[in-house]
């Protein structure tokens, strides 16, 4: 009876391993699926809007595994008292505690930044 309880933990065992391996390879695919996505962004205009209101306008040079994100030729756009302020940034970092939002950047001039 032993020797039965013995082979079927083993069995057992060698299923959980198979399956542990499996999720493995699973979670592999679908992490280089959303890098792959990710990599598509780098170098697209893209929006940031961050806690205080600010918004930053830049090609998306890279970005982290927290979310903190690289803006370059970027400039920020500021309302105050009704008016529109924009200033020119150069090369950002913004942390992903103070991201808001992030939009891809529908003008198509490159000038504008």
């Amino acid at each position: 009876m032993s020797e039965e309880n013995n082979r079927e933990k083993e069995i057992n065992k060698t299923d959980q391993i198979e399956e542990i391996n499996q999720n493995k390879e699973t979670k592999q695919v679908n992490e280089s699926e959303n890098v792959k996505r990710a990599r598509k962004l780098i170098g697209t205009i893209h929006r940031i809007k961050v806690k205080d209101g600010r918004e930053f306008v830049g090609h998306l040079d890279c970005f982290d595994q927290q979310g903190n994100i690289v803006l370059s030729n970027s400039i920020e756009q500021t309302i105050l008292n009704g008016e529109a302020l924009r200033r020119r940034i150069g090369t950002i970092t913004i942390g992903y505690t103070q991201i808001v939002d992030i939009f891809k950047y529908k003008n198509k001039k490159e000038n504008d930044l």
